[in-house]
């Protein structure tokens, strides 16, 4: 595979005092967790034994939560799955078990589930989970890959596979449908809310170019409905695996990888309209290189999530792999990083 570098990034965060503190036209003080990273691999044979990647995290019942796909295999098949870990301060995890599986009784989610996304209704104690699912675990990046659905409902044990139930009998509730969207399919689902809308993002890719798609419905189980604006991301900047998030300070904030790009930091877009379906209404601005650059993460940095917290601070997590391999055994680092006041 051939990957093609751009000459000139477009924006390069500055150093303002110490090596981990930046600040960005978004983002200030990053701050990486000392422990990074904060999730490696499992014991040889177990679930996440092969490596651990592409996560979501979220705040709720006094803690920090992540699901996070667990491969077997750093090659193929890689049988992945999803796994949970908890933590107090966001630096410090504890792993729970194996708590998504594929569901053997749709062919096109038997083979394997990854790249969790979720929404989490703190009134309601529901939990709606969004994964990418395939029918051939070897597979995982070539698909044909769909998103499907599950609840954990209000005082389910979120650490228990049985909490998690399918919806829509298990099926997908997006596949790829557009023109724009390759046949690898569509995959790493995020889920936001705003007003009385959910919005489900995505990615697809064809022919080496990824870009991110959005979906639109009254609940955050679906159904979808495309945008007919799709992709909302230009071409040229390889938007992979998106990340929203709704800041308090009203702010709408993408954050996606670079992939063949920038092997080091993630694509920022904001919105600037209040139309997230609108493509004209999504403003690029440049893409922000991780300070954490330590043997852990050298060779590639990607799969972000975001949450912020009630003192306005933004806990970050992503996935690195050291230089020099060729297998796909990752880890998950953790930082904290806040908004530029606008």
């Amino acid at each position: 595979m051939k990957y093609f570098v751009l000459a000139v990034v477009l924006i390069i965060p500055i150093p303002i005092g110490c090596g981990d503190v930046f600040t960005f036209p978004v983002f200030q003080h990053f701050s990486a967790c000392p422990n990074n990273p904060g999730l490696s691999i499992g014991a040889e044979g177990s679930f996440d034994g092969g490596s651990v990647r592409d996560n979501v995290v979220w705040s709720g019942r006094g803690r920090l939560w992540t699901l996070y796909t667990g491969a077997q295999f750093g090659v193929p098949p890689y049988n992945p799955t999803i796994g949970i870990a908890w933590s107090k301060d966001g630096c410090t995890w504890a792993k729970g078990e194996q708590v998504i599986v594929p569901d053997p009784a749709v062919p096109e989610c038997a083979g394997g589930v990854f790249s969790p996304g979720m929404y989490y209704d703190a009134q309601a104690d529901v939990l709606t989970v969004a994964v990418s699912c395939i029918s051939d675990p070897a597979k995982w990046y070539t698909g044909p890959i769909r998103i499907a659905e599950l609840q954990a409902k209000a005082n389910a044990d979120w650490a228990s596979s049985a909490s998690y139930q399918w919806q829509n009998g298990g099926r997908p509730v997006l596949a790829n449908s557009q023109s724009w969207e390759g046949e690898q399919g569509v995959y790493a689902p995020s889920i936001a809310a705003s007003g009385s809308n959910y919005y489900l993002y995505y990615s697809s890719s064809s022919v080496g170019t990824y870009q991110t798609g959005i979906a639109v419905s009254k609940s955050p189980a679906g159904p979808w409905v495309k945008s007919d604006q799709n992709p909302i991301t230009p071409s040229d900047t390889n938007c992979e695996e998106p990340a929203p998030i709704y800041s308090s300070s009203g702010n709408v904030y993408l954050l996606c990888d670079t992939v063949g790009i920038d092997r080091e930091g993630a694509n920022i877009f904001s919105l600037t309209g209040t139309d997230p379906m609108q493509r004209r209404e999504w403003s690029a601005r440049g893409v922000f290189d991780f300070p954490d650059r330590t043997s852990w993460s050298a060779g590639e940095i990607g799969s972000q999530s975001l949450v912020e917290l009630s003192d306005g601070r933004v806990l970050l997590t992503y996935n690195g792999k050291p230089a020099g391999t060729q297998s796909d055994v990752r880890a998950i680092g953790f930082a904290y990083l806040a908004f530029q006041n606008h």
